[in-house]
């Protein structure tokens, strides 16, 4: 299906179903944004509960972990 549009007095075919189809990859992206950003937050809070015996396995000093889990999600 295409429809056309007029703007400034200038007709631009639209393909609807190439319009459909960015939208949904547009929100699958924004979907695992999200998870990403969950993911994210989730690991950090569990660092953060580690105790020094753990942090110390995994070669991460009680510092450095309270250092990440304070960064703000959305912060790699």
């Amino acid at each position: 299906m295409t429809t056309k549009i007029l703007f400034e007095r200038t007709a631009f075919d639209i393909d609807l179903r190439n319009l459909r189809g960015t939208t949904v990859r547009w929100l699958s992206n924004r979907a695992r944004q999200i998870e990403g950003f969950y993911n994210r937050h989730r690991q950090r809070h569990q660092l953060m509960t580690l105790d020094d015996r753990l942090l110390k396995d995994i070669g991460i000093s009680r510092t450095d972990a309270l250092k990440e889990g304070e960064k703000p999600f959305w912060k790699s």
